[in-house]
């Protein structure tokens, strides 16, 4: 920081404040600053000497200060071995028209008394970051106006227990949470249990976000009553999805990651939350059914399953609803799934034979990931033929398949085409068929040398050729570059060699 900046004393923006070691540069220069106004971020705290030092910066004065943050170097690149940081916080109280509050990489074992119990009526926003010894989370349930709370690597804390809802002993203790409307908890590694904040709690949360909590056990049983998004990723144990998604009833996303214990969801998540748009579910290894309700089914625009390598059933046994809101369905790496795409785009079993494709009528995406048979690749695509709204696909064949699958050039429609892993050595004739295609990516296919037919393709304004040596070798050669030479775009990486096409 520039020298002697508390002489300044008119300042009204000062964004941030680096503590250094030097006079001058301490944070008593913060001191004389009485008009700063708006946002605030005081870095380097480790340099700061203890609670009177950091009393000096006067913040509990500045009413004009919105938001503060409070940042330290992180432990293992601070210079020296002070760790006054509990006295340091201690010394930084705010005033109370504070409205939104960040604190990093404090290395005390417990946040001060100030923290701990938050006086603070206009709070909006808080974030907690990196706080790694601290064991217990502060009070903030009473806090009136609260609406975004971030705790993110309090690795130290095992329990969110009744003192973070309110006060122990207190005699005024309301509906907890009463306006917070996102919540996040990332990476608490040590937090087993999060325990029941009576029924009454967030009764406006609408985003709710667990990342990499692995020991979690448990969750509230309470309803959300508000919840709209749902995200939750690398919690090993099944119990806080299911008691979640099982009490809620608003919910519109729900994405659930990594969570190998996880074998099935509960049927009163599609029963209860008829609104639910967007469901994905991803690295869900032990998962072995989705059995989706009817309510759900009128509602349901985009179900995407990646890497569920033993789910065997996807159920929907209604036939008075089409699908007809669905735009996105794409199923990856689900070997056991191999036969549900192409049932259920013909209608065969899983839903009504009458108007073929209407309940899809809106697709416009779809991956189809490696099937072992190529006739269950055909069969999807041949009913993917009735659905006009169809306009990109990705296709993963497998190595040894020599033709693409003939059913694909009925499928006149589509304006985006990927094709992967197939082993062909050439685009075939009738391949001039997809007329409306103007973007086309060809990924690992090996053998693939020829692309001759591409020349009667018009509309086609972008070529992607990634990892395919044996056609980044033909196109070294301009000559056989020309039936390519209308296409505006052309993007080729085969891996070890680039050429001018």
């Amino acid at each position: 920081m520039p020298l002697e900046i508390g002489k300044l004393t008119c300042l009204r923006t000062l964004e941030i404040f680096i503590v250094g070691n030097e006079e001058g540069r301490k944070i008593g220069e913060l001191g004389n600053l009485k008009n700063l106004q708006g946002e605030l971020t005081i870095t380097n705290l480790e340099k700061v000497r203890g609670k009177a030092e950091a009393m000096g910066a006067c913040l509990v004065e500045k009413q004009n200060l919105n938001f503060l943050e409070f940042e330290w170097s992180e432990p293992g690149k601070r210079e020296g071995d002070n760790n006054d940081d509990e006295e340091v916080l201690e010394g930084l109280q705010p005033h109370q028209n504070l409205k939104r509050l960040a604190i990093t990489y404090f290395y005390g074992d417990k946040f001060p008394a100030w923290t701990m119990k938050m006086n603070f009526p206009k709070l909006v926003e808080i974030f907690l970051k990196d706080c790694y010894k601290c064991q217990e989370m502060p009070t903030l349930g009473h806090l009136p106006l609260l609406k975004i709370l971030k705790v993110y690597e309090l690795r130290s804390v095992t329990s969110i227990g009744p003192s973070f809802y309110h006060e122990e002993h207190s005699s005024r203790a309301g509906v907890p949470f009463p306006a917070l409307e996102r919540f996040e908890l990332h990476e608490m590694d040590s937090l087993t249990e999060w325990v029941e904040a009576g029924a009454t709690a967030f009764p406006k949360l609408e985003f709710l976000e667990i990342w990499s909590c692995r020991e979690l056990m448990t969750a509230p049983s309470h309803a959300f009553p508000s919840l709209r998004t749902l995200r939750i990723r690398n919690v090993w144990s099944e119990v806080p999805v299911t008691t979640i998604c099982s009490n809620s009833s608003s919910l519109e996303e729900l994405y659930i990651y990594d969570n190998s214990n996880l074998t099935s969801l509960p049927y009163k998540l599609f029963h209860n939350n008829q609104c639910l748009q967007s469901i994905e579910i991803q690295s869900c290894y032990n998962l072995r059914q989705v059995e989706l309700s009817d309510a759900l089914i009128k509602s349901l625009g985009e179900l995407k399953i990646i890497t569920c390598s033993n789910l065997a059933s996807i159920q929907c046994q209604t036939t008075d609803y089409p699908i007809s809101r669905l735009s996105n369905l794409e199923i990856i790496g689900c070997p056991m799934l191999a036969g549900f795409v192409s049932e259920m785009l013909l209608k065969k079993r899983t839903l009504s034979m009458e108007n073929p494709g209407f309940w899809m009528n809106r697709l416009k995406r779809l991956d189809i990931d490696s099937f072992s048979e190529e006739t269950v690749v055909n069969e999807t695509l041949k009913g993917l033929r009735e659905i006009h709204s169809l306009r990109e696909l990705r296709l993963t064949g497998m190595r040894d398949w020599e033709c693409l699958p003939d059913q694909l050039q009925h499928l006149t429609s589509l304006t985006h085409l990927t094709l992967v892993e197939f082993g062909i050595e050439a685009l075939p004739q009738w391949f001039s068929n997809l007329s409306s295609l103007n973007y086309l990516c060809v990924l690992s296919c090996e053998k693939l040398m020829d692309l001759t037919c591409l020349q009667f393709l018009t509309e086609l304004k972008t070529l992607d050729i990634w990892d395919c040596r044996l056609l980044g070798e033909a196109l070294n050669y301009r000559s056989r570059a020309a039936h390519i030479s209308h296409i505006p775009n052309i993007s080729v990486d085969w891996m070890f060699t680039l050429y001018d096409v």
